[in-house]
């Protein structure tokens, strides 16, 4: 596993796509110039040794230079032990909705935005326990095993969309299945799966397998907690552009889809699972509801796998830095 060290100054590769469009200008407007006074063949005569081309590379080994620097000073690191870690705590499955009525803003914000918030936060309070995550959609996909290295939690959570799954709808039952089938269900101890969801279209999920599959989860010692995410009233799905910028709605059939919370769906999995439900619309209430249940159940022991020694790796990019510099020099040599 890769991480950075000074992971803050990575922000200042941002400062690259606006120098290379300001680079892109300048080249522009000093050709414009030229022209002014003068033909291209004749600058070619007056000033032999001037090469378009070469400048063009020398801004190329500038810029490539300059992210390798942000990328050295950041200080890549990479896991070379891994020891294996016993703790006393219990098992805890996430069931994430990544489906677009996710991106619905009728809470602070999106869905997704909220969700992720309080799961982030909910990470940072969950430590002694094994936590593994579960996307899921029309399909529901494995993106975490269970695992203490909470630093890897909170990297799969920063980087879930609803792009990560194509197939749309809220399947419920699948992210259930796919949830027990990553627990050790060989034994009777205390297990929790907290689903964060806005229950789906009453249409999208099949009643009776949703519940029968929470039952099955209740005879395996599985307590459901569920965290409705969004509004009765509901709320239109935007679709935006890169910028953030709304273009249109979702639309079935031409109408625009509104979206609402179904309490209801997610109200009767946690009480067929002795668990509870928890309206999720507030981060803080989310977390402390959900600590105060998981402080209740019986703990185990329990070991997993963590990665305990990182070595820099900022040697490399600083090799490559030299290459480039070495590479900058002799072309500023021909230049003259």
């Amino acid at each position: 596993m890769i991480k950075f060290e000074n992971i803050e100054f990575l922000n200042f590769i941002y400062i690259i796509p606006i120098l290379i469009i300001i680079l892109i200008l300048f080249s522009r407007w000093r050709r414009k110039k030229i022209l002014e006074f003068t033909s291209i063949n004749l600058f070619n005569k007056l000033v032999p040794k001037y090469s378009h081309k070469r400048i063009k590379i020398k801004n190329t080994i500038n810029i490539l230079l300059l992210t390798f620097l942000i990328l050295g000073i950041a200080n890549p690191q990479i896991g070379t032990k891994i020891e294996e870690v016993k703790t006393e705590g219990i098992d805890i499955m996430i069931a994430f909705d990544v489906s677009n009525s996710m991106l619905a803003e009728d809470v602070n914000g999106s869905r997704l935005k909220i969700s992720k918030l309080s799961l982030s936060r909910l990470i940072d309070t969950l430590k002694n326990n094994r936590i593994g995550l579960v996307i899921f959609a029309g399909n529901a996909q494995l993106q975490l095993p269970l695992t203490v290295d909470y630093s890897a939690a909170q990297l799969v959570t920063t980087s879930i969309t609803t792009d990560l799954i194509s197939t749309q709808g809220t399947d419920i039952s699948k992210a259930i299945n796919l949830c027990k089938k990553s627990f050790e269900l060989n034994n009777n101890k205390d297990k929790a799966i907290i689903i964060f969801s806005d229950g789906g279209d009453e249409d999208e999920n099949d009643y009776e397998q949703v519940v029968s599959s929470a039952n099955d989860a209740a005879e395996k010692n599985i307590k459901i907690y569920t965290i409705g995410i969004g509004t009765k009233k509901g709320a239109l799905i935007p679709i935006k552009n890169k910028k953030g910028i709304i273009e249109g709605y979702i639309k079935d059939d031409k109408t625009p889809v509104t979206s609402k919370l179904n309490e209801n769906l997610l109200i009767e999995i946690a009480k067929n699972t002795n668990g509870k439900y928890i309206r999720g619309n507030n981060s803080q209430i989310v977390f402390s509801e959900i600590l105060n249940q998981i402080e209740k159940m019986k703990k185990q022991k329990i070991s997993s796998f963590k990665i305990t020694e990182y070595e820099d790796r900022f040697q490399w990019i600083l090799s490559v830095c030299l290459l480039l510099l070495f590479l900058d020099l002799i072309l500023l040599k021909k230049s003259r």
